[in-house]
């Protein structure tokens, strides 16, 4: 039987450092290419998991003035990431 390693298995909740890491790779790459992002800013992720992550981020992304929410982890956004690592060279 095949397991798949730690972050692999289906439902393990991205973490913050994550998805800052993922608005990074979205930022310097751009949207669609998954497995660059997943290969180098992501590791933990793999493409199709960074595919999926990145189409509920659009969805949650557009419907942020539709209705009031809890907040989540779709709540930090690319300028925030900016700013954070500006003064990094990655």
């Amino acid at each position: 039987m095949f397991v798949m390693p730690n972050n692999h298995s289906a439902g393990v909740p991205w973490t913050e450092e994550e998805h800052r890491m993922f608005l990074l790779g979205l930022q310097k790459l751009g949207k669609g290419d998954w497995r660059g992002i997943a290969r180098n800013y992501v590791i933990s992720r793999s493409p199709t998991q960074v595919a999926s992550h990145a189409q509920k981020y659009f969805i949650r992304q557009s419907n942020v003035s539709r209705r009031k929410r809890r907040s989540s982890l779709f709540d930090i956004v690319a300028d925030e990431v900016s700013t954070m690592f500006s003064s990094l060279s990655i």
